[in-house]
């Protein structure tokens, strides 16, 4: 009986290895598939694939899902892929069954592609895989290979661009550029994160910078504009975590100072769990100091590891307090919310915001809410209840006037003018709907704005739409 015992958990340990191992290959198998594509390895390329091949990317392009030869796949990428500078595929989550002779795997994916011109120079992709192989004597081959798009960003025109370059008679070879310099700065923005150092970390970003993050889910933040806004999102992660690595490669570009990084965050969690994503970084570095971060990553791995707790988790909503205020208008007093960045510093000046809510409304309704999200975007912001409405004073009571009204826009510009902490040069207007109107009003009577932004403009005759 004891015999029979050891060799029943011999053969669990053989059979559990077995599959390790099965799963290992395959793995490897599809992360050459996209290294290869990546390095333009059209051998390695052709050499994954199974005789016949089913590809469906019609998640993405229509039609019907096709089969084909390694030959032709590879002349068809042939005929596009070198056509962009360069190109960048992530990947991850991977779950694999097998039974020994056939193989099937899903995992996450993520494309970024390169290629400058007068336009955007980004076409990024993201989604799942399902690839099937078949175990041959030369290894596991993919014999379908499916992609399920889900969401994009950026030049959708990219492509069409690319492919036309890929066939041109004469291509212009890219001179790549590289500082050591600029690398090291690089370097160091992902050693101070593992290091959960902040205030290292924040050293290496210029006054001035920007985080963008273009496929950030929803209630995540599409920017971080100013050092102020990127400490807040990133101040919070060593209390919430505590470790953070981030396997990388820097690359360089034909662009001077621009880097692209491909990397992966592996991040432990506290129930037990990994939050691992798959990136692709833009980094911009001017003077010794990141300029301009654009970082890529898949938003579904991100709301599956965090689900609700997402913006506890990285500070992207911390709450920002406003300060009640009142100015004149008219013989009248206007009740306001005034709204400071997070990271306010009283020795600095910032730009500042008038907002303007809809027709009839007051500021709980919306003014608040957008004044709050733009204070977390760094700027001063001030919110307001026009005469006759909500707190403010003023008679008759709720009665639309749209000369009033554009005269308290621009009674609360002078205001924001008075207050040490703005900037005077850069006082700015968002009107929403009707008070697009009356914003337009007041910018084109006074030129104290110096911008004016519209959310669904409600312009209420052509002479406002003319000036």
């Amino acid at each position: 009986m004891k015999n029979l015992i050891i060799l029943l958990i011999h053969t669990i340990m053989l059979n559990t290895l077995s599959a390790n191992q099965t799963q290992t290959q395959v793995e490897q198998t599809i992360r050459s598939l996209f290294a290869a594509t990546d390095a333009r390895d059209w051998t390695t390329v052709e050499s994954v694939f199974a005789p016949q091949v089913t590809l469906d990317y019609t998640s993405m392009s229509g039609g019907e899902p096709v089969i084909l030869t390694p030959t032709v796949i590879v002349n068809a990428w042939k005929g596009l892929l070198p056509g962009f500078e360069s190109t960048h595929h992530q990947v991850g989550a991977f779950q694999i069954d097998s039974d020994g002779a056939k193989a099937s795997a899903s995992l996450r994916g993520l494309a970024a592609h390169y290629l400058p011109n007068e336009g955007e120079d980004v076409w990024t992709v993201v989604g799942s895989y399902d690839i099937e192989l078949i175990k041959t004597d030369d290894g596991w081959k993919i014999s379908l290979l499916r992609f399920n798009l889900e969401r994009q960003a950026g030049n959708t025109e990219l492509p069409a661009l690319a492919q036309q370059r890929a066939h041109a008679p004469t291509q212009v070879v890219s001179t790549t550029t590289s500082s050591v310099t600029d690398q090291a700065v690089i370097e160091e923005f992902f050693a101070a994160l593992e290091a959960l150092d902040i205030d290292r970390f924040m050293k290496v970003w210029a006054e001035g910078a920007q985080q963008m993050m273009p496929l950030a889910p929803t209630g995540f933040p599409e920017q971080l504009s100013g050092k102020a806004a990127i400490h807040n999102q990133y101040k919070g992660l060593p209390e919430a975590y505590t470790a953070m690595h981030f396997p990388r490669e820097i690359l360089t570009t034909s662009t001077p100072n621009l880097y692209i990084v491909r990397y992966q965050g592996i991040i432990p969690l506290g129930d037990g769990n990994e939050y691992n994503n798959n990136y692709v970084g833009f980094f911009t570095v001017e003077d010794g100091l990141v300029k301009e971060f654009v970082e890529y990553f898949d938003p579904f791995i991100l709301e599956a590891a965090f689900g609700s707790n997402l913006q506890e988790n990285f500070n992207v909503s911390a709450p920002i307090t406003p300060e009640p205020v009142s100015f004149p208008s008219e013989g009248a007093i206007l009740q306001g919310n005034l709204y400071r960045p997070a990271e306010f510093d009283e020795s600095k000046t910032y730009p500042a915001v008038v907002i303007a809510g809809t027709w009839t409304s007051v500021k709980e309704q919306m003014s608040n809410r957008y004044a709050e999200k733009l204070a977390q975007e760094g700027f001063i912001t001030l919110s307001f209840d026009f005469r006759g409405y909500g707190t403010s004073e003023g008679q008759p009571r709720n009665f639309e006037n749209p000369e009033w009204k554009i005269v308290d826009i621009q009674r609360a510009v002078q205001y924001l003018e008075q207050l040490p902490e703005v900037d005077k040069d850069a006082i700015n207007g968002l009107g929403i709907c009707a008070g697009a109107g009356y914003m337009v009003g007041a910018a084109t009577t006074d030129a104290s704005l110096a911008k004016i932004s519209l959310v669904a403009p409600w312009l209420h005759n052509a002479a406002l739409v003319q000036a």
